[in-house]
């Protein structure tokens, strides 16, 4: 399989080619009681160091209707990972305790989050780290800073098309909502 590797904030498109790892472990998370009942909400992963930036993607996504989880370590997200279905990791290149690359190639290793699209976040240069990003499903990235609308379209276009366009309706729909006088 072959996609784009993009990243966001500079607009700048690069167009890498990589393969999926197989693996021949597999992984299964416990559906929860509310997937039975509910629409399928989006659920994303941030693994982010800095405790008030986490807070505020947090809050962000959760206004445009995802379901989040955060994280501030590398251990603690692995475990998620390994217990838990994500659509989207927004996951800190740089952290304390192991590299976001550590992570997730440590999930990935276990046999989880094959289907997990990961948006690598970093303060450096998207293109220092191309060839580590190239071996994790559906890669992207944003650099810091970065706005909140910025990260939206990010996360919409790691996601399969119809996810995408449901994300991008609900958001534009609660901006419009909160701008009326």
């Amino acid at each position: 399989m072959r996609t784009n590797l993009q990243t966001y904030q500079t607009g700048r498109t690069e167009s890498c080619p990589f393969l999926y790892p197989s693996l021949s472990q597999s992984c299964n998370p416990q559906p929860l009681l509310a997937d039975a009942v509910s629409p399928k909400l989006i659920r994303i992963l941030v693994l982010e160091d800095m405790v008030q930036l986490a807070e505020l993607v947090r809050e962000w996504l959760l206004l445009q209707g995802f379901e989040v989880e955060v994280v501030n370590d590398g251990a603690t997200a692995l475990q998620l990972l390994r217990n838990r279905y994500f659509d989207v990791a927004l996951v800190d290149i740089n952290l304390p305790d192991m590299s976001g690359f550590e992570v997730m190639a440590r999930a990935l290793a276990s046999g989880c989050s094959r289907d997990t699209r990961v948006v690598f976040c970093t303060g450096h240069s998207p293109e220092d780290y191309l060839p580590q990003a190239r071996q994790f499903p559906a890669s992207s990235f944003i650099s810091k800073p970065f706005t909140m609308e910025a990260l939206t379209t990010c996360i919409a276009d790691a996601l399969a098309p119809s996810e995408a366009a449901s994300v991008l309706s609900q958001a534009s729909e609660r901006r419009t909502l909160e701008h009326r006088p």
